[in-house]
């Protein structure tokens, strides 16, 4: 998964980018030189309720996030919002992993 997106994305992941947790396969694309990277963990993060403000992002990244969301369609808005026009988010999420509890695991896409 990630060397795909390496291969479409590798020379647009630069700007202002907010990485939500454990983006660390994700390092090897990003262009550290010319980039301000902000790293939030989740739950420590409500990705449901984003404290930044509009059009801040250029970049907003999130790796297996989403299924322990209650509501990922809110996510996927506040993303849209912090993001500056033309901004790029990349939310990755489990697909064969069976369901689990940490902390909690609430979707398969």
């Amino acid at each position: 998964m990630y060397e795909r997106i390496n291969s479409c994305l590798k020379e647009l992941i630069a700007g202002k980018i907010l990485g939500i947790s454990g983006i660390t396969n994700f390092y090897p694309m990003i262009d550290m030189k010319n980039s301000e990277l902000i790293e939030e963990e989740y739950p420590s993060i409500d990705m449901q309720n984003l404290s930044f403000k509009n059009d801040e992002f250029d970049f907003v990244l999130s790796d297996q996030v989403v299924e322990h969301l209650q509501n990922p369609y809110q996510a996927v808005k506040e993303s849209y919002r912090v993001l500056k026009k033309g901004g790029i988010a990349v939310h990755t999420t489990c697909f064969l992993n069976y369901i689990h509890r940490a902390p909690r695991d609430f979707w398969r896409f």
